[in-house]
C-alpha cells in the first residue's frame, strides 16, 4: 500500500490484528518515521569541464534528479553542484549527503568538517578519477581520520592489459544491489570498467563490500562511520573511466545510496525496549532542558544534551515500556518522536529445546515447567506459602522491641 503524506515532520504507523491470546501485548506493533520534503545533496565537481555535458558531476547530477526541468522543483531531492573553491562560502551541514566527484585533495579544515558531518549522521560518497591524490586520500581520510574504509591501491586492469572489468553478475547480497537478484530487472555484469582503484580494507574498520568487479575485487565499499554513512566507489562519476553512468542501473543504484543515508539518520528512531536511545540535535539544544515521555505517561525524565563536535546527542537510557516516545524542547519548541517495541523472540510460539530446558534448570533454583496457565499459578503460589506473613511477624517483632523499652524506663523511674 502507498500513502501520500501531506508535510513533513514524524509520523507514527501501527499495524494491529484482531486476535485473543493470553498476550496481547504482541498483537500490534508501532514504528515512527520521519517525512522530509526535500533530501538536500551537495555535489563537488573536481573536474568542470568547458561545458556542463563534459563536467565531472554532469550523470550524477541527472541520475539524481531526472525529471524534466518544470519539475525539478517539485521533485524530493535537491543538488547544489559547486567547484572546490567555492567551499568555504558553503555551510555543510545544511545538506544530507555530500557528492566528492574526482576531486583532488583540500584542506586539513575542510577534512575535520566532512569527519564532523558524517560522523554527526551525514552521508558521503566519493568517486575517484584522474585528478584525485590517492596518497592525500589514503593518509588523511583513510588512516588520521578514519573517514573512508579502504585505501585506494593500484589502478585496475593491470597496465599493458587488453582486459575490462565487469561488475559482477549474480549473488547480489547488499541492499544497494539485491534489486538484481530478480531476473525481471535485468543484470549489472553488462556495466564495463576501463579503469578503477583496487579498494584495500582495513582491519576492524566495520564496511561491507556492496558491489564487486568479475575478479572478485571490491568496486564499491559501505560503511557506517559514527552516526553517518560513507559509500566509496572504486571508478569514477563519469564515462571517462566505466560506462555505468549511461547504463539504465546508475540511476536506482544513485538514488538506493541516497535512501540508505536518510534510512542511517532514522534507524535510532526504532528500537527495542531496553535499548538506549541516541539522537544527533542541532547545537541550539545544547544547555536547553529538554523532556521524555511516553505516549501513555502523565510523567516526563528531563534531559540535557551533551556537547558533540557538531552540535550535541541526546541519550535516554530508560526505556523500559513499549510505545512511542516524545523528546521535547520547549525553548523554541521542537519535537522528536521514537518507537520501543519488545523483542519479537519474546512471543516465540516455539517450544524450548530439551538442552535450553536443561540449561534453564542449572541456572534456576525455582523451574516451574508446564504448559498450563493454571498449573503454573498454582506452583507460584505454592512456592510463595509463608512469603506473605514475613511483614507481620517484622512488625510484631518491632512492636515487642518497643515495649520492652517502654517498660525497662517506666519500672527505672519507680524505682
Amino acid at each position: 500500500a502507498f500513502v501520500e503524506i501531506d508535510s513533513p515532520g514524524y509520523l507514527r504507523i501501527k499495524a494491529q490484528i484482531d486476535y485473543t491470546d493470553s498476550k496481547s501485548v504482541d498483537n500490534s506493533r508501532e514504528i515512527v518515521i520521519r517525512a522530509v520534503e526535500k533530501i538536500q545533496t551537495l555535489l563537488i565537481d573536481g573536474e568542470p569541464g568547458r561545458s556542463i555535458t563534459e563536467s565531472e558531476t554532469f550523470f550524477l547530477q541527472n541520475a539524481l534528479i531526472p525529471v524534466p526541468e518544470e519539475l525539478i522543483e517539485s521533485f524530493f531531492i535537491s543538488s547544489n553542484i559547486i567547484n572546490l573553491g567555492s567551499i568555504q562560502d558553503i555551510e555543510i551541514k545544511d545538506y544530507d549527503v555530500i557528492f566528492l566527484a574526482n576531486v583532488p585533495d583540500f584542506s586539513n579544515e575542510l577534512s575535520n568538517r566532512l569527519n564532523d558531518f558524517v560522523k554527526s549522521g551525514g552521508g558521503l560518497v566519493v568517486f575517484p578519477g584522474d585528478n584525485i591524490n590517492a596518497s592525500f586520500y589514503n593518509q588523511e581520510l583513510h588512516e588520521k581520520l578514519n573517514l573512508l574504509p579502504a585505501s585506494y591501491g593500484k589502478i585496475l586492469p593491470i597496465e599493458g592489459s587488453n582486459s575490462v572489468l565487469s561488475l559482477q553478475a549474480s549473488g547480489y547480497n547488499h541492499p544497494l544491489v539485491e534489486l538484481w537478484n530478480d531476473p525481471g530487472a535485468g543484470t549489472l555484469g553488462d556495466v564495463k570498467t576501463f579503469k578503477a582503484f583496487e579498494l584495500i580494507l582495513k582491519d576492524g574498520v566495520d564496511s561491507n563490500i556492496a558491489i564487486q568487479y568479475n575478479n572478485g575485487s571490491a568496486a564499491v565499499i559501505e560503511a557506517d562511520v559514527g552516526l553517518g554513512k560513507v559509500y566509496q566507489f572504486s571508478s569514477s562519476a563519469d564515462t571517462e573511466w566505466n560506462d555505468l553512468p549511461v547504463k539504465a542501473a546508475f540511476l536506482p543504484i544513485v538514488h538506493r545510496v541516497v535512501g540508505s543515508v536518510i534510512s542511517r539518520m532514522d534507524s535510532g528512531l526504532n528500537i527495542q525496549v531496553g535499548d538506549t536511545f541516541i539522537r544527533k540535535v542541532p547545537q541550539s539544544w545544547i544547555n536547553k532542558e529538554a523532556t521524555i515521555s511516553h505516549s501513555k505517561s502523565e510523567t516526563a525524565t528531563f534531559i540535557n544534551a551533551e556537547i558533540s563536535d557538531d552540535g550535541g546527542n541526546v541519550q535516554f537510557n530508560q526505556v523500559n515500556s513499549s510505545g512511542i516516545y516524545d523528546l521535547k524542547l520547549t525553548e523554541p519548541f521542537e519535537l522528536i518522536q521514537f518507537s520501543a517495541t519488545s523483542d519479537p523472540r519474546e512471543s516465540n510460539p516455539e517450544k524450548l529445546s530439551g538442552p535450553q530446558i536443561e540449561r534453564l534448570k542449572e541456572i534456576s533454583s525455582n523451574f516451574i515447567e508446564s504448559s498450563s496457565l493454571n498449573e503454573i499459578t498454582s506452583a507460584i503460589n505454592q512456592k510463595r506459602k509463608g512469603a506473605e506473613i514475613w511483614p507481620l511477624l517484622l512488625l510484631a517483632a518491632l512492636l515487642l522491641t518497643l515495649l520492652e523499652l517502654y517498660l525497662s524506663q517506666k519500672f527505672s523511674q519507680e524505682k
